[in-house]
């Protein structure tokens, strides 16, 4: 049977060898000064003398502490490059993500890091579903937020939370608003929503006319069409926070909230995997 100095005091003393200070050691260990000296004191108990001598208000190892000090140090990396490699070749899971590019970019990928350092043994792997929702196996989970209506009937879904859509359009682009609506220019349209502003006048109340309509087959083209003037544009709030923030993008008419318009299908019929739905619980807590 090996016989162990007490475990926990090997880096308290390290660290303090190296450093020269407990003060140093304790703040490098993210501990108190006086949960040092402790540690410190016990590893002297333990082997019936102490390996510092004091030189004024300066800690200096003994012959023995210098030479105990070489060994820890080195068993003290090995096991962190043990730790490190067994915890980088630990089992991983794979979420296949079915998201629009623009939601990704814009929206998931500046959060995911959070995800990762809650559920370290999940990894997602991104395929953009645009037009190809409905071949779902190739996903565990697709991620809707834009469709500003129900879900396709029959199709097993899982709620993630609301959504926020407004009118928007660069600050002093011109728009006249009547008793019978909005006129403007241009309306901007994204190509996967052709009947767009039909949609937004049953979801939103709002009539919106335009003298044209100038399509683009990207949101993230939509985002940039409307924050260079070109025209107004119905977007959700997650992916124009910045641009509103900064005064690109202006919403005067409001928000018209969208209960459950975000939502998740599986990738296989009433089964969803516990990757899946780690991610999904993820996406409610954060909004």
């Amino acid at each position: 049977m090996r016989r162990l100095p007490p475990l926990n005091t090997l880096p308290a003393f390290e660290a303090t060898a190296r450093l020269g200070s407990v003060t140093q050691a304790a703040r490098e260990l993210g501990r108190t000064h006086g949960a040092v000296s402790k540690q410190l004191r016990t590893l002297a108990e333990a082997l019936g003398y102490s390996l510092f001598d004091r030189d004024g208000n300066a800690l200096v190892l003994t012959p023995q502490g210098e030479a105990f000090r070489n060994e820890v140090a080195e068993a003290l990396d090995k096991i962190a490059d043990a730790f490190e490699q067994t915890r980088a070749e630990a089992p991983r899971s794979l979420l296949r993500l079915g998201v629009s590019a623009t939601f990704a970019s814009r929206w998931l990928m500046p959060r995911l890091p959070r995800f990762h350092a809650r559920y370290p043994g999940i990894e997602i792997a991104f395929t953009m579903a645009g037009r190809r929702l409905t071949k779902k196996l190739e996903f565990d989970l697709v991620l809707s937020w834009d469709r500003l209506r129900t879900p396709r009937p029959g199709l097993p879904h899982k709620v993630v939370g609301d959504v926020r859509f407004a009118l928007v359009h660069a600050p002093g682009y011109p728009v006249t608003r009547g008793p019978d609506g909005i006129h403007v220019e241009t309306r901007i349209v994204p190509d996967t929503l052709p009947d767009l502003w039909k949609v937004w006048h049953e979801v939103g109340g709002m009539v919106v006319a335009g003298s044209r309509d100038y399509q683009f087959p990207q949101t993230g083209l939509v985002i940039d069409a409307a924050c260079s003037g070109m025209g107004v544009a119905v977007l959700e709030q997650r992916l124009i926070e910045e641009e509103l923030q900064d005064g690109r993008l202006v919403a005067p008419y409001g928000w018209t909230v969208y209960r459950d318009g975000f939502y998740a299908y599986p990738g296989v019929p009433s089964r969803i995997t516990p990757e899946a739905e780690a991610f999904m619980d993820w996406l409610r807590e954060i909004g």
